[in-house]
């Protein structure tokens, strides 16, 4: 059985098949919002620069965008990569639990909108955080911050929620 995917006591689930999703409720936005493909978009100069990571380096495509502090000299150990996922929503991530253990999501909010906090070994290992913004119902945009070494991630998310804020700020 996946821990933290399906009900204790329930018959276990193939991990090819997804396993039920009862230990989360997956809320609905309540105000969806516009987001479009390009990651690198969702924050201007000034709010990268209130984060401390005013470089900018795209990944494949215009989905996902890599904020580093000097983007001439990006850094691997910290780092804040941003996702923009336009299929699906929050449910679709959490249906991720059929092949992931995901005893250690949360859901909570930010500025009103529903967040998954995707805690796992690797974000506690490497100081690292993922969370999963829901900005509509089939819209996900996806913070990694990643801080070995140093206190800018953390299990606690500040960076990567300060970052989530701005983003809302941006498409509202």
């Amino acid at each position: 059985m996946l821990s933290g995917c399906s009900d204790e006591g329930a018959n276990p689930t193939p991990a090819s098949e997804p396993a039920e999703q009862t230990s989360l409720v997956i809320p609905e936005v309540g105000r969806p919002l516009e987001v479009g493909a390009d990651a690198c978009a969702l924050l201007d100069e000034r709010q990268r620069r209130e984060l401390g990571l005013p470089g900018v380096v795209r990944g494949d495509g215009d989905g996902t965008c890599d904020l580093h502090r000097d983007a001439q000299r990006p850094d691997e150990s910290d780092y804040l990569r941003i996702v923009v996922f336009a299929e699906g929503g929050l449910a679709d991530q959490y249906a991720q639990c059929g092949t992931l253990d995901c005893s250690r999501w949360t859901t909570d909010s930010i500025d009103g909108y529903p967040v998954i906090r995707a805690a796992d070994e690797l974000t506690a290992k490497y100081r690292g955080c993922k969370i999963f913004l829901g900005v509509s119902d089939t819209s996900v945009v996806t913070f990694v911050d990643v801080a070995v070494g140093s206190g800018a991630g953390g299990e606690d998310c500040a960076r990567a929620e300060r970052a989530a804020g701005m983003v809302l700020v941006t498409l509202g």
